[in-house]
C-alpha cells in the first residue's frame, strides 16, 4: 500500500500546475503565429493587389522586347483552399519568349500575402498581367488600361467558374 504524505502531495500539485503551464505556453505559441498572419492578411482584394503589385514592381526586370516598344503577358496563379500559390503558368503569351519567361520568374518570386477573407476556403485562380515597357504615350497608357481591365475579367470569371465547381 502506497502512502502519500504533505510533502508528496506538494510534489504532485507543483509537477501539475509546472506542466499545465507549460501546456497552455505550448498551444499559445502555436496558435499566435496563424492569429497574427490572419491578423496581417489584406482586407480587401485591393489591398492585396497593391500588396502582390508592389513586389512585382521591386523585382520585374525589362527583359529584350526584339525591337518592340512594349509587351504584356497574363500570368495565371492558382491558389488552393488554403490560400497557397500552387501553380503559376502563362495563360496569354505576349508574342515574346524573354518576356514570357521573366513574367513567370516574377510570377514565381512573389511572397503572395493571405487571401482576403472572402476569398479563402476554396481554390482560385487569378489572373495577373505582366506588362514590359514604358506607357509613354495617352494611347499605351489607354492600351494598359484595356489589357488590365480585360485580365481582371478573365480573373473574375475565373473565380466565379472556380466556386462554381465542387471541389473534391
Amino acid at each position: 500500500m502506497v502512502t502519500f504524505d504533505k510533502s508528496d502531495f506538494q510534489r504532485f500539485a507543483t509537477a501539475s500546475v509546472g506542466a499545465l503551464l507549460l501546456s497552455a505556453a505550448c498551444i499559445v505559441g502555436a496558435v499566435a503565429p496563424a492569429r497574427a498572419a490572419e491578423r496581417n492578411a489584406p482586407l480587401t482584394v485591393q489591398d492585396w493587389k497593391m500588396d502582390v503589385e508592389r513586389q512585382i514592381d521591386a523585382t520585374l526586370r525589362t527583359p529584350s522586347l526584339e525591337g518592340r516598344d512594349h509587351a504584356a503577358a497574363t500570368v495565371a496563379i492558382h491558389f488552393d483552399a488554403d490560400g497557397k500559390a500552387d501553380t503559376i503558368a502563362i495563360s496569354k503569351s505576349s508574342g515574346i519568349a524573354s518576356a514570357d519567361a521573366e513574367a513567370l520568374r516574377t510570377a514565381n518570386r512573389v511572397a503572395y500575402p493571405a487571401l482576403p477573407s472572402g476569398l479563402r476556403g476554396r481554390p482560385q485562380t487569378i489572373a495577373m498581367m505582366v506588362y514590359f515597357g514604358a506607357a509613354d504615350t495617352a494611347a499605351d497608357r489607354k492600351a494598359v488600361a484595356a489589357m488590365q481591365a480585360l485580365a481582371e475579367q478573365r480573373a473574375e470569371k475565373t473565380a466565379t467558374l472556380s466556386a462554381a465547381l465542387p471541389t473534391s
